[in-house]
């Protein structure tokens, strides 16, 4: 960890530290976790030309439906109807619906469901619908909102990340631009990862916020993309008796996590012993499922 250049000798005041920790909380919020999600997939998938075609395709159906056909065809597309928003649904016209919603209606019209292809498709995918089939809350049409916990966790990861940076220059200290924004999102989503873990993995008893916590760890993966956070994801989910998302995430990680590898540690020597780490890791989980 390398700084470009000291602070000034005069030391930052209490005050003018939380300002610029706070500033840093919403700058991540903006740029690191609310461009990802579903949102991120349904645009990518909004512009492609097949899809476009399952989207109208989809908009005809959906407006010459009934009441009764819409219900099914919402169920089909994993929406139930206790979900609060169900009604809702079926009294909308096709452009009245949330983007989201659309794609997951134009998928479930095709005749064959294609798997994602790769690494960071099929964790969003994952994550559009964890969101929509758990009701998890932080989440507005697919854009992760933190809460006042997550949040406090990510400004406790900075300012460990600073007393470190500190600590290794001498002094105070400041990144160079084009370093910075990197090094401080990836500690934001370590410190949300440590958060969600200590929320249950030490404790007897599945909590009874853990759809919050699986919340915590979506988030926590749409900032940094860690197999690890999947895995952790995969062992809650697991726990709470969801055997087949647990299944997912983890064949997200044996699967498809060894080609997104050498871009996720950035063509590191160790790349590919910390990757069959990570892959033993999952298929061990897989098969005590």
């Amino acid at each position: 960890m390398r700084a470009a250049a000291a602070d000034s000798a005069s030391p930052q005041n209490e005050e003018s530290e939380k300002e610029q920790m706070g500033g840093f909380i919403g700058f991540l919020v903006f740029l690191g976790i609310i461009s990802c999600g579903g949102y991120l997939i349904a645009k990518r998938q909004a512009t492609n030309t097949p899809f476009k075609r399952s989207m109208n395709r989809a908009a005809e159906i959906w407006n010459r439906a009934d009441f009764k056909t819409r219900a099914a065809l919402l169920e089909k597309a994993g929406i139930s109807p206790d979900h609060p928003s169900f009604r809702i649904l079926m009294g909308s016209t096709w452009a009245q619906l949330d983007l989201n919603v659309s794609a997951l209606l134009a998928v479930s019209f095709s005749p064959k469901k294609p798997a994602p292809r790769t690494y960071t498709d099929a964790g969003f995918a994952l994550t559009v619908k964890l969101v929509s089939s758990l009701k998890l809350r932080g989440w507005d049409q697919g854009r992760p909102i933190l809460n006042q916990e997550e949040a406090e966790a990510i400004q406790a990861g900075l300012k460990s990340l600073k007393g470190m940076a500190n600590e290794a220059g001498g002094g105070p200290v400041v990144f160079r631009p084009d370093v910075s924004e990197e090094i401080q999102r990836r500690f934001g989503a370590d410190a949300l990862k440590t958060f969600a873990d200590n929320e249950w993995k030490y404790r007897g008893e599945l909590p009874a916020t853990w759809k919050h916590i699986v919340s915590t760890y979506l988030k926590a993966w749409a900032m940094k993309l860690d197999p690890w956070v999947l895995i952790e994801l995969s062992e809650l989910l697991a726990k709470a008796s969801y055997i087949g998302e647990a299944k997912e995430a983890a064949e997200i990680v044996e699967d498809l996590f060894p080609a997104y590898a050498p871009r996720y540690f950035a063509g590191a020597a160790t790349t590919s012993e910390a990757t069959n780490v990570i892959v033993a890791t999952a298929r061990e989980l897989i098969q005590r499922l």
